[in-house]
């Protein structure tokens, strides 16, 4: 039986089938692998005739093929790119981003878009976005990427000009706020110098004139006038401190919360309390106004609006910076609402304060939930000594 069996592998008829067999695989590998070499072509011709610029990398983010239209936008040859990492194009400030998210890129298998700066062959430098797809090998281990690139540098250019009259205007209403405290300030003092001390005398003259009358008529008259007088003095000086409260200054910006927390919260038949650490927290003019005119503004808002009972002020140094926190009881509102608006919720007011403080470096924050209350919490920096 063996020898049977060994015979029938030499029987031509079979090595005849065996050999057709192995033409037909030889010319089907021949035909997918023409068919894999026009699927190329094909691809490569797309790519190198689109306008936008597409390069793929290996695994290490070296360029193994580019695009001609990279002429066209970065001045390179395909063969000035191919064979060098993606990376020596960056521009140096942005290597540090770029590395971090085609390392997340590669690690998470998943879609990558960097807006960075890529020198061009002239020297000088263009905002590029690029868009990565993954590519993986047969064991779906990441293998290298495919980027799109367009040239962004107009819109770039555009954000960073409309950025820079953001901080301008910034600058222009912190400037504003300081000359208009600076006003109010003097518009107080020549209430309080002037017209208050005109209306002091007044009232002693009034009473050395009521000793010398002879009737009680005339004594009664002038009792009138001096009652006026004496009206017209109390609401100058409360006219006098809602212009520009002279404790802000002379006593301290503490001093001037409480006094706020009595005149404004008390007032109303809510309960104040003002927490100190009691450290020493020196502060510069324009900071002090902006603190002292966003902790007014959330005031009011607390009695115009939150129907609260107790109201709350902690007033903290932590490092550099200072930090205010102001509580309540009140109904509170969903801050995470579609389509929160600060300047709807807080008013103008308290909008145009969180803008001064991101210019001096500070920060609003503000958290609430109906039914619990309300926590605004304010950041600005110290001065530096």
């Amino acid at each position: 039986m063996l020898f049977i069996e060994e015979i029938s592998h030499f029987c031509p008829e079979r090595m005849e089938k065996e050999k057709q067999g192995g033409q037909a695989e030889e010319a089907e590998r021949k035909r997918m692998e023409d068919a894999l070499r026009v699927s190329e072509a094909n691809l490569r011709r797309i790519t190198d005739n689109m306008m936008d610029m597409i390069a793929q990398t290996d695994a290490r983010f070296i360029y193994c093929y580019v695009s001609p239209s990279h002429r066209s936008f970065l001045g390179y040859e395909p063969e000035d790119m191919i064979g060098k990492s993606l990376l020596a194009f960056v521009h140096k400030s942005d290597l540090k981003r770029t590395v971090k998210m085609l390392d997340a890129f590669a690690k998470n298998k998943s879609r990558v878009k960097l807006e960075v700066r890529y020198r061009h062959a002239g020297g000088h430098y263009l905002w590029i976005e690029s868009t990565g797809n993954i590519l993986l090998d047969e064991h779906g281990r990441f293998a290298g990427a495919v980027f799109e690139k367009h040239d962004i540098t107009g819109r770039k250019i555009a954000e960073m000009k409309v950025k820079a009259y953001e901080i301008k205007l910034r600058s222009l209403a912190a400037e504003l706020s300081l000359a208009e405290e600076r006003e109010r300030r003097r518009i107080a003092s020549e209430i309080h110098d002037h017209i208050g001390q005109s209306l002091a005398v007044a009232r002693m003259e009034l009473g050395a004139l009521r000793e010398s009358l002879p009737s009680d008529t005339l004594r009664k008259n002038v009792d009138e006038i001096k009652d006026l007088v004496e009206k017209t003095i109390q609401y100058t000086r409360s006219l006098t401190f809602e212009i520009s409260p002279p404790i802000l200054y002379e006593l301290g910006f503490e001093a001037a919360v409480e006094w706020l927390g009595e005149q404004i919260v008390e007032k109303r038949g809510i309960r104040f309390c003002l927490k100190d650490d009691g450290q020493l927290k020196p502060l510069e003019d324009e900071i002090r106004i902006i603190l002292f005119t966003a902790v007014r503004e959330i005031l009011m808002n607390i009695v115009k609006h939150a129907k609260a009972q107790k109201a709350l002020v902690s007033i903290q140094k932590q490092g550099r910076n200072l930090r205010i926190g102001i509580e309540d009881d009140g109904s509170g509102f969903d801050i995470a609402k579609k389509g929160f608006d600060i300047s709807k919720a807080g008013g103008f007011g308290l909008f145009s304060v969180r803008e001064r403080l991101k210019h001096t470096g500070g920060n609003m924050e503000i958290k609430s939930r109906p039914g619990v209350g309300t926590i605004v919490t304010l950041e600005a920096p110290l001065r530096r000594r």
